[in-house]
């Protein structure tokens, strides 16, 4: 049970973090977290019920904030990501505890045919350094540059974008310059499917309709 409904979280204009705020409900107990960034490090304030605590973390220039939870701040690191090579380094801010480091391992590219659009992805593979051990996470970044899904396999934990989680959506692994994508209505449901036709053709034809499995 758990209900979000504060998320704020501001940089400057060269990702240098500025504040974070979160308030939040979980199991019927509000829970606040209010963070400011100074040469001190990052001042946290965070308060559970009646219980109020403060603490200062050191922090690395340009860190990326990700609370715990709270998956819209992976947008900020998407952003840092695009465009980032194999052995790009960037520090990791999981508020309030402690800094981390993610290192980009691999980038793989994936392209996505949905209803409206064909959606070109770079998954980049991060080995996340945490006090209890290694962590790979999946951030999956858009051609924009904008966040589209972060998967932590060791966790069982799938966030995707809502645009990309269309029962249609399907991966595209081989094209034809005469490809279209067709969806034809059903009793109930939506049928997609890609028309192939011969690049000089001219008339009536004869077709093959392959259905998957």
């Amino acid at each position: 049970e758990f209900t979000i409904d504060k998320f704020e979280a501001a940089y400057g204009p060269d990702w240098q973090p500025k504040s974070l705020q979160l308030e939040a409900t979980r199991q019927g107990q509000v829970t606040s977290l209010s963070t400011t960034f100074g040469t001190a490090g990052a001042v946290n304030v965070m308060a559970t019920g009646a219980d109020r605590r403060t603490s200062t973390v050191p922090v690395s220039p340009r860190t990326v904030m990700l609370p715990n939870d709270f998956f819209g701040a992976y947008e900020a690191l998407a952003a840092r990501l695009a465009g980032a090579a194999v052995g790009t380094v960037i520090p990791m801010y999981v508020a309030p505890t402690a800094e981390v480091q993610g290192t980009v391992t691999a980038i793989t590219p994936q392209r996505l045919q949905t209803p409206d659009a064909l959606v070109l992805l770079k998954h980049y593979s991060l080995t996340v350094r945490n006090p209890a051990g290694n962590v790979i996470v999946d951030v999956g970044v858009d051609a924009t540059g904008r966040l589209a899904r972060v998967a932590v396999p060791a966790a069982g934990i799938l966030v995707l974008r809502s645009d990309l989680s269309n029962v249609m959506t399907r991966d595209v692994t081989f094209t034809n310059a005469t490809d279209q994508s067709v969806f034809i209505p059903a009793l109930g449901f939506t049928i997609a499917a890609t028309t192939t036709a011969p690049e000089q053709a001219a008339g009536p034809l004869p077709a093959v309709v392959l259905v998957g499995g």
